[in-house]
């Protein structure tokens, strides 16, 4: 029983178990037309994550099997390395199979992209500002936090943590308050705040790419067909060499050139505040950077799209299956507790931001729908949402859009951030 019970709930397992249920989920057929696709994984993780985290509460301190339930609520069900890798080799997969188009769609749809990617996260700040405003106990932090989170952006949230410790500090200090100990509260209340609303961005992004095309009776086949034909306009016949088979070579240089560009810090005036990328925003620039080069020497980065695809399928459904099982019970639990409030601003400020960019994208710049899907993803830095965009549109296209709006949202998210400090002050109660 001991050799079953650590093996059920070792990581691996839980995370190649939660794989196979979620693509069967995701490919099942009785639900019609509407399938999750390779999101599948997210809601069986978010299931098994209840299911595990509920055994490890209950299990007594005397049991035989205390120190299994234990180690799981100490250590989680989710090696985060793991997630991390998959994080990076899908949005450089991502990036290199959005670089075959990307100069041609930006082309096509120049500044609009620029708009996207600034007024969608501007959007969403007002909002969670607003609602926290409205809420009792909810101030600046738990609104970054919310952002964030809704938004699904990691760099947004350490920007948050470094901008907010710097005003807590500060605000305690001026006080006479213990500033290192209010800077650790405030810091938590973003942190709470952002993993509560996270699970709530995520899946707001998957069902906005599936639902909004049926909802507003767009025809993805014509607009996929106009999409082309724009394409082949803009690039004027000119076709980008293609390798055969997968070069290792170039993926890893891509890889390592993407963590250095994330790595680098930029001072953000001379508080000590600085601004990053993060892996995830370096990773999107090397790939679609050196995706656009094509080849370097020997080096070819436009390899085969069907090797990359399948590269790219397996990194985002790993890394749905691991978010799940990241914040499932927390999320649950949120639900009939404390965290109420945080997540009922999270499902308006998350749905909201998706209703917003499809709206300003389609109705007032004018975006054709697979471009648009990729570029909602992008102008709300959601990764897990492009997953969806490309299932539900059946083709790599989208992910164009998606590179195209991601630098614009991610520099406007610590531009904003910094505002909600400075309007939403500091709660020194």
């Amino acid at each position: 029983m001991r050799f079953l019970l650590q093996t059920a709930t070792s990581p691996f397992f839980l995370l190649f178990i939660t794989l196979f249920f979620g693509m069967c989920f995701g490919k099942w057929q009785k639900m019609g037309k509407f399938k999750l696709g390779s999101s599948g994984p997210l809601f069986v993780g978010l299931l098994i994550s209840w299911l595990v985290h509920r055994w490890a509460y209950g299990v007594a301190a005397d049991s035989a099997y205390a120190d299994i339930a234990a180690g799981v609520l100490k250590n989680g069900i989710v090696y985060s390395p793991v997630q991390s890798i998959a994080l990076i080799l899908f949005i450089v997969t991502v990036g290199l199979l959005a670089s075959k188009d990307l100069i041609a769609v930006v082309k096509r749809y120049g500044a609009r992209f620029v708009f996207m990617g600034t007024l969608t996260p501007t959007f969403g700040a007002v909002l969670a500002m607003l609602i926290c405003h409205l809420l009792p106990g909810c101030s600046a932090f738990e609104a970054v936090g919310v952002l964030t989170g809704s938004q699904t952006s990691s760099p947004g949230l350490a920007i948050g943590l470094e901008t907010g410790e710097r005003v807590a500090l500060a605000a305690a200090t001026a006080a006479g308050m213990d500033a290192e100990a209010y800077a650790a509260a405030m810091m938590a209340r973003i942190g709470t705040a952002y993993s509560l609303a996270y699970p709530f961005g995520v899946t707001s992004s998957i069902f906005g790419m599936m639902l909004l095309p049926r909802l507003f009776k767009i025809d993805k086949a014509a607009e996929l067909k106009a999409h082309r034909a724009d394409i082949a306009a803009q690039s004027k016949g000119v076709e980008a060499p293609v390798g055969k088979g997968l070069d290792i070579r170039a993926l890893a240089l891509v890889c390592a050139l993407g963590y250095v560009i994330g790595s680098i810090k930029v001072p953000l005036g001379n508080n000590g505040q600085v601004f990053s990328l993060g892996s995830t925003g370096g990773m999107i620039i090397s790939a679609v950077g050196l995706g656009c080069l094509a080849k370097l020497g020997s080096l070819n980065f436009r390899s085969d799209p069907k090797i990359i695809s399948g590269l790219r399928d397996i990194a985002v459904s790993s890394y749905l299956g691991m978010v799940g099982l990241a914040y499932g019970y927390d999320a649950v639990q949120a639900i009939a507790t404390s965290g109420v409030y945080i997540v009922l601003t999270a499902l308006l400020v998350a749905p909201l931001s998706v209703l917003f960019a499809f709206l300003l994208g389609r109705y007032v710049l004018k975006l054709n729908w697979i471009p648009l899907s990729g570029a909602i993803c992008g102008s709300m830095t959601s990764t897990p949402g492009l997953a969806a965009a490309v299932d539900s549109a059946e083709c790599d296209d989208p992910s164009a859009g998606y590179a195209a709006c991601y630098p614009f949202a991610l520099c406007s998210k610590v531009v904003l951030i910094i505002v909600m400090f400075m309007v939403g002050g500091v709660p020194l109660q």
